[in-house]
């Protein structure tokens, strides 16, 4: 576990799912429907994304050096919404 500050939400890489969202699949639109703002939200939490937000190197080093491993296993899982799939990342770092 990587004990982060308090009130330091840009520390966070969960925190930071909101954000890509926000600026790159919600910004200026409108949605029809719920189920349409969905299928975007869902359009966003594709793998690239979810790497992107989760191997930042201060978070693998803490990792690596905590559990002092010449491997590691990193998995982060997220459930936005019932509706959506469980996205799981697993990255394995030599």
């Amino acid at each position: 576990m990587v004990l982060l500050p308090p009130y330091s939400p840009e520390l966070n890489p969960a925190e930071q799912i909101w954000n890509l969202l926000r600026r790159n699949y919600f910004a200026n639109r409108v949605f029809d429907s719920l189920d349409a703002a969905a299928e975007q939200a869902e359009q966003g939490l594709d793998k690239s994304s979810m790497k992107s937000l989760s191997n930042w190197p201060w978070i693998n080093a803490s990792i690596h050096q905590f559990l002092n491993q010449d491997a590691l296993l990193l998995t982060v899982t997220y459930n936005l919404h019932s509706r959506f799939n469980v996205t799981r990342l697993e990255i394995q770092y030599p």
